[in-house]
């Protein structure tokens, strides 16, 4: 019995779609050059032991055992382009694992715009799925529009940083969406102190 759940789940792994309808089996593929192309899933198998309820009792007339079930963990998901990631590329929370044929993915944290492998545009988001940031990029260092969110989707501070400017011109929002003021922002103090930029890159790319 318990051989047959085991084989029975890994069987319902390769055939049920992802959150976007993914079919594994079309999915990770590399060209006659080595090249990756297409759509790219990057999840880890992993096993976990769950109480279940069986068709035949024991000896003692207990129903209940334990056995070995299959689940499996979306961390990203997006496309390849001759070997460089291109268009966008989706990154999830990790979550508690699921069991039987329930296929869970955390809430989306990151979407992350490539061209030709290069960062160009990056939304994060709340765990209640609000947006919380949204922010652009050139050769994957922070260039342009930073907007900073309420955990209500609100906009709570927008502003232009460069690599070049020290200061910059932005504007404060109220909770209620209204605008508080006009005031500058240190680029530097935002990339080290709210964003913490080089960890949340090393985070994207790892």
């Amino acid at each position: 019995m318990k051989l047959f759940y085991y084989i029975l789940f890994f069987l319902l792994l390769n055939s049920i779609s992802y959150s976007q309808d993914i079919n594994l089996d079309k999915v990770n593929k590399v060209d006659n050059n080595g090249l990756k192309q297409g759509l790219w899933v990057k999840y880890k198998i992993d096993t976990t032991i769950s109480h279940w309820v069986s068709i035949l009792t024991d000896e003692n007339g207990v129903d209940s055992g334990i056995d070995t079930i299959i689940t499996s963990r979306i961390y990203n998901t997006g496309y390849y382009s001759d070997n460089k990631k291109d268009s966008v590329w989706n990154y999830y929370n990790t979550v508690k694992k699921c069991q039987w044929t329930k296929q869970h993915y955390g809430s989306l944290k990151y979407e992350v715009r490539y061209k030709e492998d290069s960062i160009c545009k990056l939304k994060e988001y709340y765990s209640n799925g609000n947006i919380k940031l949204e922010m652009e990029l050139k050769n994957n260092k922070a260039d342009g529009k930073v907007i900073f969110y309420y955990t209500t989707g609100i906009k709570k501070y927008e502003t232009i940083i460069s690599p070049d400017i020290k200061f910059s011109d932005g504007t404060e929002y109220a909770i209620n969406g209204r605008k508080l003021r006009d005031r500058k922002f240190n680029s530097e103090f935002i990339l080290k102190e709210w964003l913490n930029y080089d960890n949340l890159i090393n985070r994207i790319n790892e």
